[in-house]
């Protein structure tokens, strides 16, 4: 994706619209292209452990996983989320600076691994993305979710292209939009989905409507 591209733009411009059952979604998410062996080998790691008791996302290094640690500690989930948003707070400050330090010296961002892309849809089996790079059906992804602050959450997942279809920004580059079938997830990652989707869907329906009976009243 180009430097100037407005990344917050990415997917304004589709008009689709979404069925009832789903909420309309708006936020940005990371994957990693991987061969389909490497997805295959990390199914298991995938549907065993929640992402917040995986080693991957926190970036530690060590034998022992971060959730197990914490979990010796006496850490809670609460605790260990907190983490993961603060891990992810750094991580975004360190593209930051790689990019400035790429910037000033012209020397290209060859380690990032991550693309960026914007969430356009979500439900616990699946994602649709637009993303500035291309890609193809059958494609495996590791994919990084960090939910929004309505639900401040991050979840993981290996998935699999089905369907790709392009699309155009408004500056009028072309862009890809990509339907994922997750094709590994824990069920507590999908439960934090279902929950943000709730959530979410309340959220939609008192902007609409205003609050229920009852609802915004003090005491």
């Amino acid at each position: 994706m180009a430097a100037d591209e407005k990344f917050e733009e990415l997917g304004k411009e589709t008009g689709q619209k979404r069925t009832a059952a789903r909420t309309e979604e708006r936020f940005p998410v990371e994957f990693e292209r991987i061969p389909e062996a490497e997805a295959r080998s990390l199914e298991r790691s995938y549907t065993a452990k929640r992402t917040a008791e995986r080693e991957d996302l926190a970036g530690a290094a060590g034998a022992d996983d971060v959730g197990d640690q914490f979990n010796a500690l006496g850490a809670t989930q609460a605790q260990i989320q907190m983490f993961q948003q603060t891990v992810r707070l750094i991580r975004q400050l360190e593209q930051k600076v790689d990019q400035l330090h790429a910037a000033v010296t012209g020397t290209p961002l060859t380690q990032v691994k991550r693309q960026k892309a914007m969430c356009v849809d979500l439900s616990s089996g699946g994602m649709r993305f637009i993303a500035g790079v291309p890609l193809a059906k059958g494609d495996h992804l590791k994919i990084v979710i960090p939910l929004p602050p309505l639900h401040p959450v991050v979840v993981s997942a290996i998935g699999k292209v089905v369907k790709i279809s392009e699309v155009r920004l408004a500056s009028g580059k072309k862009a890809c939009e990509a339907a994922i079938q997750f094709l590994a997830i824990h069920e507590g990652d999908q439960e934090e989905i279902v929950a943000y989707s709730f959530k979410r869907q309340r959220q939609v329906a008192f902007e609409t409507t205003g609050p229920a009976e009852g609802e915004g009243e003090s005491g």
